[in-house]
């Protein structure tokens, strides 16, 4: 417990009191708004697909990033979407970048899919069918796709 020294004891219970009430709201935010589904693939080229879907409004977003090794771009991403779910094919299994998703993202399930879920072309065929070509640009995003094979397959057997 952090303790504040002032010279005012009234200010002590208004400042504890502030600290207390934004922790408990940013806990209720983070749970409240785990509502995201999100499949992860790497491939050797240091490129992270990832495939984004919204359990409450069916929203299915597709990031591809060029990484470094400490993964910082992907973990604020994921960050962004508070995770119900983590997604990763059976080859990441034992690799820098779940071992860091695992460690920053402690309370949310990881699932492990065979790899063979993750399918660059089933992923552009589904995307070409019914993704929104004004918002994302198709051009080589197949770890993206891959991503979104993996993710529809997954939803379509669990949900």
């Amino acid at each position: 417990m952090k303790v504040n020294y002032t010279s005012n004891p009234d200010e002590d219970d208004r400042s504890l009191l502030r600290s207390k009430r934004s922790s408990f709201l940013k806990s209720t935010r983070r749970q409240v708004m785990k509502e995201h589904v999100i499949a992860v693939i790497e491939y050797c080229s240091n490129e992270v697909g990832l495939a984004i879907y919204n359990t409450t409004n069916g929203e299915i977003h597709l990031c591809q990033i060029i990484e470094r090794l400490t993964y910082i771009r992907t973990i604020s991403t994921i960050e962004r979407f508070y995770p119900l779910e983590i997604l990763y094919s059976s080859t990441l299994e034992h690799t820098p970048l779940t071992r860091k998703l695992q460690d920053k993202f402690r309370g949310i399930a990881f699932k492990n899919l065979k790899r063979h879920s993750f399918d660059e072309t089933k992923g552009f065929h589904i995307y070409s069918q019914r993704g929104n070509k004004n918002t994302y640009n198709p051009d080589n995003k197949f770890i993206a796709y891959s991503a979104l094979h993996a993710l529809i397959s997954y939803l379509e057997n669990n949900y």
